[in-house]
This record gives C-alpha cells, sequence and structure tokens, in this order.
C-alpha cells in the first residue's frame, strides 16, 4: 500500500536553513556594500572640496600624487602606517591637503622669527618634527621675541650685547658701545615703528657690521654678562645728589662688594667735607666744587667776592694762608679784612690736601689703588684737582700727623672707618685750641679769649703761648702743672727770697 503522505522539513530544521539563508543574503548585501563603499570615487565627496574646488581633505588626482577610491586611500594609509615616522610633511601633503595647513601655519609663525629655506619644513619627517622645532626655537633672536625699549639697560644688553645707550635728544638717534673682544665699538641702534629695538650696527672702515643677535639657546651665557658689563648707572636710575649710589655708579653688580668698601669717606660725604655755605645761619649748603693745583702763582690781591672761590691770608713772611683755616669764606667774613684769591678753579699746592685726577667726565683719587690713596708729596705739573682744605671738624677727623711732622689729610675707606675713628683721639690732644673752637668741639663763649697769652714759670724759666695756638695737650698739661705749683703763676722775681 502506497503511502501519499507528503514528506516536509521538520519546523527546527526549517528554522534553521531559513535562518542560515538569512545569513547568507544579509552577509551578501554587506559584501556589496562594502564592495561599493571601497570603490567609490574620492572626488565625488564634496566635502573633499572647498569652493573653488580644490580638495581639502584627501587628494584624489591620481595624477598629482592622489588616490581615486577608498580602496586606494586605505592602502596608500596602511602603506603609510608601518612607517609614518619615516614621511615628510610633504609627502603626508601630498595625500591629505590639509596637512598643508599645518605646514603653512608653522612655516609663517617661524618665518617672524628665523629665515626658513624654501622646502625646508615640507621636508623635516614626522618622527623628527619635534626635534626640529625645538631647534628652531633655539636659534630664534631673542630681539625678535620681546618688545624691548632702548633705554631698559638690562634688555638691550640680552638683546644686543651693547651698554651705556644714550639718546641724541636732537636728532633723536640712539647710540651704544657695544665690546667685541678688547675692542669697543661705537655703535647706532636701529628700532622698529613702535620705537622698540630692532638691531643695530657699528660702522668699520664706512662698512655697516651687524650687531650679533643673540639667540634663546644662549640667553643663560648673556645674562651672567649683565652682572659684569653693565655698571649701576646703566640698570638704576640714580639721582645726581644721590651721592652713595652715585659713588658706585660706575661699579657692576660683581665689583660692587669690593668698590663699595674702597669707597672714601671723602667720597661719601663730601658735601659735609668741603661743602660752601652761605648765610650766616649755615644754610644754602650746595656741593663742593674741584680746583685745579697750582704752584708757584701770586693770588690776586684785589679779589671780587665769590661764594666759590677759596681765599688766602697773607702771612708776615710773605706765604699765604688759607683763610679761616679751610679758604671759605662767608660774604660777612670776606668784608671784614683783607683776603686774596686765585680766582675760581685754582688753588695753591699744597702737599697736605687729597688730589684728584680727571677721568673722563669724572674724577679719580690719585693713586687710587694703591696705599697712599689722594696722595701727591709735590706739585709736578701735571693736572691734578682737590677740593681744598676740610672743615675744622673734618680735618679733626682725617688729618693725621706724619714723620716729618706735618699733619696731612688721610683717606679712609668704608671698611676701614675704625682707623678714623682711633685717629679723632690723638687729634683732639694735638689739635690746636683755635681749631677746636671752629670745629665746635671745644667752644669758647668769647672767642677773644683764644688770642690771649698763657704766662708760667718753670723752674725759673719764662713760658708764653697764645692760648689758640696751643693744643689741647698742652693746655691740659700747662693746668695740672700749675695745679700742683700754683705759683708757677707768679714771676719768681716778684716773690720773696727764701
Amino acid at each position: 500500500m502506497s503511502n501519499n503522505t507528503r514528506r516536509g522539513f521538520s519546523p527546527v530544521l526549517a528554522f534553521i536553513l531559513g535562518f542560515l539563508l538569512a545569513v547568507v543574503i544579509l552577509a551578501g548585501s554587506v559584501a556589496v556594500a562594502v564592495a561599493v563603499a571601497l570603490n567609490y570615487k574620492l572626488d565625488k565627496i564634496s566635502a573633499n572640496k572647498d569652493s573653488e574646488g580644490n580638495y581639502i581633505y584627501i587628494n584624489a588626482d591620481v595624477n598629482n600624487g592622489g588616490v581615486g577610491t577608498v580602496m586606494d586611500l586605505v592602502k596608500k594609509l596602511a602603506s603609510m602606517g608601518k612607517n609614518y615616522s619615516n614621511l615628510s610633511l610633504g609627502e603626508m601633503e601630498e595625500v591629505i591637503p590639509v596637512v598643508g595647513k599645518l605646514t603653512d601655519s608653522l612655516e609663517k609663525t617661524l618665518s617672524e622669527f628665523v629665515k626658513l629655506e624654501e622646502g625646508e619644513l615640507e621636508a623635516v619627517k614626522f618622527g623628527e618634527l619635534s626635534e626640529f622645532i625645538g631647534g628652531i626655537v633655539d636659534k630664534v633672536d631673542l630681539v625678535s621675541l620681546l618688545d624691548a625699549p632702548p633705554e631698559n639697560a638690562i634688555l638691550a644688553y640680552m638683546c644686543l650685547k651693547v651698554t651705556n645707550v644714550v639718546n641724541d635728544a636732537e636728532t633723536g638717534v640712539w647710540t651704544a658701545k657695544y665690546r667685541d673682544g678688547q675692542t669697543v665699538h661705537d655703535c647706532v641702534i636701529e628700532l622698529d615703528e613702535n620705537g622698540k629695538l630692532q638691531g643695530g650696527y657699528y660702522l668699520e672702515v664706512e662698512e655697516k657690521i651687524a650687531l650679533p643677535p643673540i639667540s634663546l639657546d644662549n640667553v643663560s651665557q648673556r645674562a651672567k654678562g649683565v652682572t659684569h658689563d653693565l655698571t649701576l648707572g646703566e640698570i638704576l636710575k640714580i639721582d645726581d645728589g644721590d651721592r652713595i649710589l652715585g659713588s658706585v655708579k660706575n661699579s657692576t653688580i660683581d665689583t660692587l662688594a669690593d668698590d663699595f668698601n674702597k669707597l672714601s669717606v671723602q667720597q661719601l660725604f663730601a658735601d659735609d667735607i668741603y661743602g660752601l655755605v652761605d648765610g650766616d645761619d649755615g644754610s644754602g649748603k650746595h656741593e663742593p666744587l674741584f680746583y685745579k693745583a697750582v704752584e708757584g702763582v701770586t693770588p690776586s690781591a684785589d679779589p671780587v667776592y665769590n661764594a666759590d672761590y677759596i681765599y688766602y691770608t697773607l702771612e708776615d713772611d710773605g706765604s699765604y694762608k688759607l683763610a679761616g683755616g679751610y679758604g671759605k669764606l662767608k660774604a660777612a667774613e670776606f668784608s671784614a679784612g683783607t683776603y686774596y684769591t686765585l680766582g675760581e678753579g685754582k688753588i695753591l699746592f699744597d702737599s697736605s690736601f687729597v688730589y684728584y685726577e680727571p677721568a673722563g667726565s669724572d674724577y679719580d683719587l690719585v693713586n687710587e689703588g694703591g696705599d697712599d690713596r689722594g696722595r701727591l708729596p709735590f706739585y709736578s705739573g701735571d693736572a691734578y684737582y682737590t677740593y681744598g682744605a676740610p672743615t675744622p671738624l673734618w680735618k679733626i677727623l682725617l688729618y693725621v700727623a706724619e714723620d716729618d711732622g706735618v699733619r696731612r689729610e688721610q683717606v679712609y675707606s668704608v671698611n676701614n672707618i675704625t682707623a678714623m675713628i682711633d685717629n679723632v683721639t690723638k687729634n683732639t690732644q694735638t689739635t690746636l685750641m683755635r681749631e677746636l673752637h671752629a670745629a665746635g668741639i671745644l667752644v669758647f663763649d668769647d672767642p677773644t679769649e683764644l688770642e690771649r697769652t698763657l704766662v708760667w714759670y718753670e723752674s725759673g724759666v719764662r713760658h708764653e703761648e697764645v692760648i689758640g695756638d696751643m693744643t689741647l695737650l698742652e693746655v691740659i698739661n700747662v693746668m695740672l702743672y700749675v695745679s700742683k705749683n700754683p705759683t708757677a703763676l707768679i714771676d719768681p722775681s716778684l716773690l720773696p727770697s727764701s
């Protein structure tokens, strides 16, 4: 008996086969889709072009190093990815034009500070880009980075290694000094349109020699020069009346400590030591003047009063002596007697004074580096200058009796001020009474007492001295002797014989 029943798939088997068929169909669809995508023409991607039709992201011009399809791009990128560090920016830009924007931006930025050769940046490999940029930055000129004003001495030195930057008020030209080894050149500073440092040059046989700029990799080395090349007068704004800073204006930071210790008391306190005063109350003190030393000149017998002059009195032996001990007279004092002067700027040579020699626009102590600073034992005919003698008080502080018995002015350093203090003790004993009175140390209510003659007798010998011409020690010794021998004040011939 025949079986007419129709055979078919079981529900389970049918489901499995149906699923597999669906997967096959789907896979085929994906494969077709991928194939279509990979073979898509890149030049049809509108977002890949700018408004002028130039490729932006991917170069799809196969005739100029580009790729035609997505498949070509994938293959190209896969090939490039295997050795990306050795790819140059130019090679990358050839496939991906947008890289050119990076290259152009870098080139524009770097060109503001350094000069790049044509195609130099495009030839740089991706793997060496960091090193290349670092090397370029190291060579950047500092002057191109800073908006440095020429009047800033530190920045001018850092950028151009110049010192003594000065502006000519009439021409507006900035000049400076440039040191090349041991040679110092006068140079002209060039500014940009904003008045900032741009460069400079000096002339050598009428040829302009540009000042070599400083690159960033040498900044630390140049910075060290600031402390030993620039003076305080260039770095700081020092007022003309600032005697302390003014005394070290030519010092550098490196030499400041030593230079300050070597500063003389005369440099620091010249206004007090030699300063002239106007008015009976001592007001109106002004800066002391330098006088040129001359020898063998007869002072003018009919001078016209000038507070800036130094005056003399004519002694009985025909010599001239500084009026008042230091030659400075007020108008009232001048009219009270007969005085002489060499006029403004001249003073008779006196070895007891401290002397200076011209040093450009300034003056340096004679024998500045020696142990006998300021000392001139005799007049040689050269140009030497002095303030003259100090005021009475400072004379007691500064003068020392030397081996020949002559008291001469000494130059004390700031670091040797204790020696000056020790000297005061000695001088107060050996200074004349009239000098102590003038200095305000021992003031006589009645100055005429200084002209009285003190008479005393010792062992029958008569002694007489004008009080003003005696030293303090001499006066003290006489007083002690008299206190022990009261009859010393009486003429022995008037005493009753024993």
